[in-house]
């Protein structure tokens, strides 16, 4: 385990959820006793709500701005480790352990833990799934915002928020090109939101020279010869590139190891209200990956690591953690580019906001929320 004059509590992700979780939990925290490891695959936090634009455009040179180091979050005695994890593994109560165990990387090193926080995010298609190195990402950015650019045709796979996103930022910086959404339902995003929002937000794209096709999907991811992509529907849509917005799965299969009862059919991790694991109280999950019945969003994710640091902070007193995550409302901002798009804020007794590009402007579009980001991590 660990050493006798510090415990180990070890974080893994570096994404919204620990990010809220850490610059909670650090200020409060005993660090004559505890000790604070992050893993991740990066040494800087990516701020994945700006991918949308980050692949459009240069505008703004949001890589200077969406790749934070964690050197002034993680001061010492707390380290980073730049590593994959591969599996968990938790002491053995047969051998007489109540809690602790170890994590194990993918060039087989070990690190000891006391207490463990997951929060490994959703997997996404390969157009939004940012590279492991600095210079990676750049090259990256650079090579999907000049295949934009150069494109007469986009077709995005997807009408949720991410699709619409992208979509706005495209026709937004890029007017010359003709941008179609396919979505398989019926309307825009999902049933969580009313039809009222959804249809406004539908002429809002439309009105910016987004098409829309409902109730089909690609059944090409690639362009053909002739440089058209084909739907199920029997539509021939012309593509110079083509942008997956669908598909996310939780990435949980470093839990597999902890046994059947960890993991949902889906790869959803199974919490309790206190957002740790039923059969391992010293281990807490966060984020996308936890099966919790809500749209997987940053907002929800950062009050589970308020939550999970509440708890945290518990069990370094000798106390139960009593601090539960009752959900969060679902409202949502779909930004069309940076001066636009739509909001929908559920207050109570069936009233809400409906915002449009005033509300999308002022809560996410004009910034993406980086300002806030970056001041969580000290800069």
């Amino acid at each position: 385990m660990v050493s006798s004059e510090l415990r180990n509590i070890v974080v893994i992700g570096g994404g919204f959820a620990n990010n809220a979780l850490l610059s909670t939990l650090l200020p409060k925290l005993d660090s004559s006793k505890y000790i604070v490891t992050l893993i991740d695959t990066r040494p800087f936090y990516v701020h994945q709500i700006a991918t949308a634009r980050a692949i459009t455009t240069d505008k703004g040179k949001l890589e200077d701005l969406i790749l934070v180091p964690y050197d002034r979050l993680l001061t010492k005695p707390h380290r980073m480790v730049v590593g994959n994890v591969v599996s968990v593994h938790a002491a053995s109560q047969a051998a007489g352990a109540t809690s602790g165990g170890e994590v194990e990387l993918d060039d087989g090193s070990r690190v000891a833990y006391d207490i463990l926080v997951v929060a490994t995010g959703s997997r996404w298609p390969d157009d939004f799934t940012f590279p492991e190195t600095h210079d990676e990402i750049i090259s990256w950015l650079r090579n999907s915002r000049d295949s934009i650019n150069a494109a007469r045709n986009v077709v995005v796979a997807g009408g949720g928020s991410v699709g619409l996103e992208v979509a706005g930022e495209i026709r937004s910086f890029h007017p010359h090109v003709e941008v179609t959404v396919v979505q398989k339902g019926k309307g825009l995003l999902n049933g969580t939101y009313p039809s009222k929002f959804r249809n406004t937000l539908a002429q809002k794209a439309e009105a910016q020279g987004i098409k829309l096709i409902f109730e089909d999907m690609l059944v090409s991811e690639i362009p053909d010869k002739d440089g058209f992509v084909h739907t199920s529907n029997g539509k021939r849509l012309p593509a110079d590139r083509v942008i997956h917005a669908v598909g996310t799965k939780p990435n949980t299969s470093l839990l597999r190891s902890l046994g059947p009862d960890t993991l949902t059919s889906s790869g959803f991790v199974r919490v309790l209200p206190t957002l740790q694991l039923p059969s391992h109280p010293t281990i807490f999950a966060a984020g996308d990956i936890i099966d919790w019945d809500e749209q997987k969003m940053a907002a929800k994710a950062g009050k589970h690591g308020t939550v999970i640091a509440a708890n945290i902070l518990a069990l370094t007193q000798g106390v139960n953690p009593s601090t539960k995550y009752t959900g969060f409302i679902e409202a949502i901002i779909v930004p069309l580019g940076p001066n636009g798009g739509a909001g929908y804020i559920p207050l109570f007794c069936g009233l809400a906001i409906h915002g449009g590009d005033w509300m999308a402007r002022f809560l996410k579009s004009a910034d993406l929320m980086i300002t806030g980001a970056r001041k969580r991590i000290g800069y």
